[in-house]
């Protein structure tokens, strides 16, 4: 028997139920342990009323307010919102909030690929996905809308083509923490946030 075969088929059973595998809950949830029928298992419930408030605040803000990511991080710290790195909020921060379907209740596992050099994330198909794992915090609704809004900043202030400079487009992933090649990115809206436009 494999050891490591094995853990890894039983993480994978674990996540495709809708189960934690481990780690700090993201921000606006918390860990829940409970006995599921003789095993204790993890799911994520709601965390502190206060971070529920800011997430939804987060999405209102883009969505409603037309507000970018640095200036949503720069109101939050000046109204000493504490952040979840126990840092200061940063445009890094608050995109990975936007653009997590975490917060529409989804529970997605297995994005990165340790098998393959060269290779930093699985294709989407191979991902691990389960809906309405745990309590949404936004409704599907704002989330779609953040994309929307995402891809009409994008044609509104991009300076760039499409394809782009891929020097330009890794230097934004650094300087805002995403990282390299995440599926979930939009390049073309990274090289506006790189110039300052939209993220501002």
């Amino acid at each position: 028997m494999n050891l490591v075969n094995e853990t890894r088929k039983g993480m994978t059973e674990n996540a495709k139920r809708g189960f934690h595998n481990g780690g700090a809950a993201p921000y606006g949830y918390r860990n829940y342990r409970y006995d599921h029928n003789g095993t204790i298992k993890t799911i994520w419930v709601l965390g502190s009323e206060e971070e529920v408030a800011t997430v939804k605040r987060i999405y209102h803000l883009y969505c409603y307010e037309n507000m970018g990511y640095k200036k949503i991080a720069s109101m939050l710290n000046e109204e000493g919102i504490p952040c979840p790195t126990r840092t200061k909020w940063s445009l890094s921060t608050i995109w990975h909030i936007l653009h997590n379907e975490t917060y529409i209740g989804n529970r997605v596992w297995i994005k990165q690929e340790y098998n393959i050099p060269g290779q930093k994330w699985k294709s989407k198909d191979q991902w691990i996905r389960v809906e309405n794992a745990h309590p949404a915090i936004v409704s599907k609704e704002a989330f779609e809308l953040v994309k929307v809004k995402a891809k009409q900043k994008t044609k509104n202030a991009s300076p760039f083509k499409a394809s782009g400079s891929d020097l330009a487009n890794n230097m934004f992933r650094i300087i805002i923490g995403i990282p390299h090649s995440d599926p979930d990115a939009d390049p073309l809206l990274e090289k506006v946030c790189y110039a300052g436009y939209v993220c501002s």
